[in-house]
């Protein structure tokens, strides 16, 4: 976890966010959005995610 924080912190850096948790955000919704799509199995649809 430590270096998934950090790569978050190096990605808002190089995006000049400021602030890592808008990363992290992103990267959880879009980790919860691939679970969901996988447990459902929508056969006529495909999850996204606009941020």
């Amino acid at each position: 976890m430590k270096k998934l924080k950090q790569q978050f912190l190096e990605v808002s850096d190089v995006l000049v966010f400021g602030n890592p948790a808008i990363i992290e955000k992103g990267y959880w919704v879009v980790a919860l959005l691939v679970e969901l799509e996988r447990r459902i199995q929508l056969a006529s649809a495909t999850l996204a995610y606009a941020a």
